[in-house]
């Protein structure tokens, strides 16, 4: 019996350890640790919810696990430790109780990244110890409150998740103002995308737009230079936060010394920083920041901002090195473009002043050494000089290299943009200026001014200019060729107009003493040229029914005096020689055919006092050509989208629309100006027409965009079958579809489907399709086991005689017997089992009698 109770009490202490052991082995199944990259991406939501209700959640889930505030505060703090010491290591999730009595005295400022890595650590040490969040974490300036330091760790992960990488300080709000239901956060995305739209109003409209709204809040421009600075500043210390809206007085009083020229990104940071810090401490916006190019008013500061981060939103997220920066009077420079260049409009100088010299510069884009030393005369003298000066900047972007097709695309676009717009300036002179090759060009003088106008004030102004720069001699040289695209159309509006050339070898430094001469010539030249123009007899003048210009059928002119009663005689010419004194000059008595190319020029002369007008020119040039237009690429069916480019001759404009419409006619049609976008199929009907107002035929293109994979279907499936298979492959739209069946990936090399296949061994099959548009399907897979029969034989064991007979024999019969015995108390207990014993018997028994017999079936094999 003793023996039987310590196997029982042996037994009950093995039971309890196992027991405890369970209890134990759950307890460390229930630990939960999680990853740093886990605890980021739960910042992200806890981010965004205090940011949209303005208070802390009850918990947020972390990777699947639901985590109290005070929790996470212990998880965030550890990530961001863990980051900075690049630590894989999990953290736990363990029980953390709430603070107390959380408080602050902090103000608004940015917290550097060694401070914010500090209190995280004093931060995670706290709760460690007294198993509980701190009330409040202090800092140098003042304490952060619980709530405060889980949004703050918040933002540092979210942002870590975004850029990869810790920020290299993080803005603390006070938690007063982060829970005030006022408050509104605005995203470096949002910010970005609000500066393009600033940047193309400005750009448009030539002014600052009142207001810019972003996420619905209408938000006046010195919030706008608010929020732009504070996003410049996060993107260069790598921090994507959210920044809240904040209220900024106008700029009391904008000027402005700015100096055109280039800003660094070292130096455009400075003044972001410079700004910022301003606004913060004033409550409004500067009216001008400071920069090594002279003061840039508040305007400016708008503008420039707005094109960096436009910059850095539309190139892959890259601040540009550096920016080109004008006053803001030129900051919307360009006044027209076309898909071979464009032109700028830029003012200099005195702008009060009523007397206003206008300059050309870039009409041939070979000769741009004289054009870069005359800008850069004029922005280093703008400052000093008394005159209002206004520079056209014509920018050739296509065949820019090509000599005659650099010069023809410069010429059209000063005729096309410059021209018409001279007079809004009411300009004393233009000067339009270039190089030539002396000698190789034609010319007997190297340095000269030629005179287009060719009038009293003209020839005065030239001289007052070779007075300043004796260098220089008046000469009209043999055979002009690009006269009559601007300069003669300037002319013949009766503003003085005279072309600058100089020597295209000259050495740059050369070319920059005589830019900085020409300019203060410039800048003195009037008073002595308008005594003499008062002081001249008036002169008897003729115009011309029908202007020059270019045109697709003959011109009939007719010259007509302004004195319908003067007895002055008109001669005129068609060989661009002076009527005055050619020999091949004719009186004028009847209208004039003009049916080709003619230069005509034109004078009146009064025999009572021999006064000779001015000599007037018209330049005519009569095109019938029908221009063409081409495209690339050429309409079909595309898996993608496309960029179509349309092109035609220099000086034609292609107008083209999207609707089916005739571009020719149609209201809806567009001038062609940059690569058409088509995501959607189209027709692209487009037609050119040139200046002489010639059109081109009609074309059309249809491009079908299909971005729709098709998908391939196998009857039968592939499964094991008993037999060969007759397998149909097809697509869901016309396509080509390409197999294999010797275990290889399909291509367009591959065997392709030409109809039904016989599978008739075991086979995998590989099929894939590509549609007319080129989208592939995925590679199917379908596997197929065919079976066929075989004979096989067997050997089994057939009865054939069953033997009864009497007599003796050994029968079975089961008995109880005792297998064991335990002890319970003082009682024993007893064990039992059967075994089988045998005993004689007499009487009838029987038994079966086998024999083996070989037999055949057949069975499926897998070929």
């Amino acid at each position: 019996m003793q023996i039987l109770e310590d196997k029982m009490n042996k037994i009950y202490f093995i039971i309890i350890v196992l027991i405890l052991a369970l209890f134990m082995n759950i307890g460390g199944v229930c630990a939960v640790n999680v990853t740093t990259d886990q605890v980021a991406n739960a910042s992200g939501t806890l981010k965004s919810y205090v940011e949209a209700n303005h208070t802390l959640p009850t918990n947020t889930n972390v990777s699947g696990n639901q985590v109290s505030m005070s929790q996470y505060l212990k998880l965030s703090t550890t990530a961001v430790l863990n980051i900075n010491n690049t630590s894989n290591s999990t953290i736990a999730i363990t029980s953390c109780n709430n603070p107390t009595a959380p408080s602050e005295t902090i103000t608004t400022r940015n917290i550097n990244k060694t401070e914010y890595l500090d209190i995280a650590n004093r931060v995670k040490t706290y709760i460690g110890t007294n198993g509980r969040a701190p009330n409040y974490a202090s800092t140098s300036t003042g304490t952060i409150r619980y709530e405060s330091l889980i949004y703050l760790y918040s933002q540092i992960l979210s942002s870590y998740k975004i850029n990869g990488v810790l920020p290299d300080y993080i803005t603390i709000n006070p938690w007063a103002v982060v829970s005030n239901a006022s408050t509104s956060f605005i995203s470096i995305d949002q910010v970005n995308n609000a500066s393009d739209r600033v940047k193309t109003y400005i750009e448009t409209n030539n002014r600052l737009p009142n207001y810019v709204t972003i996420s619905g809040i209408q938000v006046t421009m010195p919030q706008f230079l608010g929020l732009s600075t504070t996003a410049l500043l996060n993107i260069k210390a790598k921090l994507n936060a959210s920044i809240i809206l904040k209220n900024y007085g106008n700029a009391t009083d904008p000027s402005e010394t700015l100096r055109s020229g280039n800003i660094t990104s070292t130096e455009y940071l400075d003044i972001t920083s410079r700004v910022k810090s301003f606004m913060e401490t004033n409550a409004k916006a500067p009216n001008y920041a400071s920069t090594s190019l002279g003061n840039m008013r508040f305007e400016s500061l708008v503008y420039n901002f707005s094109r960096i981060l436009s910059y850095y939103s539309t190139s892959n997220k890259t601040l540009p090195s550096s920016i080109r920066v004008a006053p803001w009077i030129n900051s919307t420079s360009v006044i027209g473009s076309k898909n071979y260049g464009y032109v700028e409009k830029e003012f200099y100088g005195n702008q009060s002043s009523n007397q206003t010299i206008m300059l050309i510069i870039g009409v041939h884009p070979l000769e741009n050494g004289i054009h870069t030393a005359i800008f850069n005369a004029l922005v280093n003298k703008s400052l000093d000089l008394t005159k209002r000066f206004v520079i056209y900047k014509i920018h050739v972007t296509q065949d820019a290299d090509d000599y005659s097709k650099g010069r023809m695309n410069g010429q059209l676009l000063g005729q096309e943009f410059v021209v018409p717009d001279v007079t809004n300036e009411n300009p004393m002179l233009v000067l339009d200026n270039h190089e030539n090759h002396y000698l190789d060009s034609g010319y007997d003088y190297c340095r000269f001014l030629y005179p287009i106008s060719n009038t009293t004030i003209t020839t005065a102004y030239v001289n007052e200019i070779i007075s300043q720069m004796p260098f220089l001699v008046s000469y009209s040289p043999p055979n002009p060729t690009s006269t009559q695209y601007i300069t003669v159309p300037i002319a013949n509006q009766g503003i003085t107009t005279i072309i600058y050339e100089t020597y295209i070898n000259d050495s740059l430094a050369k070319k920059q003493s005589d830019a900085n001469e020409l300019i203060s010539a410039l800048d003195i030249l009037g008073v002595e040229s308008q005594n003499k123009l008062f002081a001249a007899d008036l002169i008897p003048s003729v115009t011309a029914n029908h202007t020059g210009g270019i045109f697709n059928t003959s011109q009939i002119v007719e010259l007509i005096k302004t004195d319908l009663s003067s007895t002055a005689i008109i001669y005129y010419t068609l060989d661009g020689s002076d009527p005055q004194t050619s020999d091949t000059r004719a009186e004028y008595t009847a209208p004039i055919e003009i049916d080709s190319d003619k230069t005509l020029k034109f004078v009146t002369f009064d025999s009572t006092d021999s006064n000779w007008s001015s000599v007037y020119t018209e330049n005519y040039v009569i095109d019938d050509t029908i221009p063409t237009a081409t495209l690339s690429p050429a309409g079909g069916i595309f898996n993608s989208i496309q960029n179509v480019e349309l092109s035609t001759e220099p000086g034609a404009t292609v107008y083209y629309t999207l609707d089916g419409s005739d571009p020719r006619t149609s209201s809806t049609r567009h001038i062609y100006s940059d690569l058409i976008l088509i995501n959607t199929s189209k027709t692209l009907k487009f037609a050119a027409i040139d200046s002489a107002s010639n059109w081109s035929p009609l074309y059309a293109e249809t491009y079908l965009i299909d971005t729709t994979a098709p998908t391939v279907n196998a009857v039968p499936a592939g499964r094991n079958y008993h037999g060969p298979q007759t397998v149909v492959l097809t697509s869901s739209e016309v396509s080509d579809i390409y197999y294999t069946t010797d275990g290889t990936e399909p291509t367009k090399n591959s065997t392709k489907y030409p109809g039904p296949l016989s599978i008739e061994t075991s086979k995998t099959l590989k099929f894939t399709a590509w549609d007319i548009a080129g989208n592939q399907a995925q590679i199917y897979i379908e596997n197929y086991s065919i079976y066929k029969p075989e004979a096989y034989k067997y050997t089994v064991k057939v009865l054939y005689k069953k033997v009864r007979h009497k007599g003796w024999y050994k029968a079975p019969y089961k008995v109880k017997v005792k297998a064991g015995k335990y002890k319970i108390g003082k009682i024993w207990k007893y064990t039992y089992k059967y075994v089988t014993k045998y005993k004689m018997k007499r009487g009838w028994h029987s038994h079966r009698l086998y024999r083996n017999e070989t037999r055949w079936n057949n069975h499926w094999v897998l070929t």
